[in-house]
């Protein structure tokens, strides 16, 4: 096991390199102090703000008006149920009864 593994493992904090122009890292260390944090929590707090905002949109389903309308459609008035899912649930029953 390297010691990185066994740093990683014991909890502690670990480091990540951000390779950047001088230009940026002197905006966003202005940024920073305007905040009246340091460069690493302004960064920290930037990259958890764009996380979530990127686990967000791959959770959301977005839908146009009509599929919208469809999909309420069908919870609202279900067709009936295919042969498959009938076979399925007569299977169901049966292991549930012990029959």
């Amino acid at each position: 096991m390297s010691a990185a593994e066994k740093f990683s493992e014991s909890g502690r904090l670990r480091r990540a390199d951000l390779r950047m122009s001088a230009e940026r890292l002197c905006r966003y260390q202005q940024a920073a102090a305007l905040e009246e944090t340091s460069f690493s929590a302004f960064a920290l707090r930037a990259l958890d703000a764009a996380a979530e905002e990127t686990f967000r949109r791959h959770r959301t389903i977005t839908l146009s008006e009509e599929a919208m309308r469809a999909f309420v459609e069908d919870l609202l008035n279900p067709g009936e149920p295919g042969e498959r899912l009938k076979r399925y649930a007569q299977m169901h029953r049966k292991m549930v009864s012990g029959r």
